[in-house]
């Protein structure tokens, strides 16, 4: 029910949230698969390619220009994944003491 820009901003905020999240904290997503039950991987991967797609075909995104950049994104949303992975693996690491994170809990 929801109105034509409305739709279009759910469907490219959903292919954000599945390529953030499965790009950079893909082990929490393992982790959460294994041991509660939760989708696997390829499930964030198919819900973020097909609302890159159904994006991409929106007027809006024809409109703005923007549908050659959600469809590449949609196609290769596996790929970009991989990098997000790969980027994640080897510049964040918050298990790290060097990175402690306790300077943003309240005293």
């Amino acid at each position: 029910t929801a109105n034509d820009s409305t739709q279009f901003l759910i469907q490219a905020h959903v292919g954000n949230h599945s390529l953030f999240v499965s790009g950079i904290f893909p082990e929490h997503i393992r982790y959460r698969a294994q041991f509660r039950g939760a989708p696997e991987m390829e499930y964030y991967e198919s819900l973020g390619r097909s609302n890159y797609r159904a994006a991409g075909g929106h007027q809006i995104a024809q409109r703005y220009e923007l549908a050659p950049i959600f469809t590449f994104l949609a196609e290769e949303f596996h790929t970009i994944r991989l990098a997000l992975n790969d980027m994640s693996e080897r510049l964040i690491n918050l298990h790290d003491p060097a990175h402690n994170l306790d300077i943003f809990k309240k005293p």
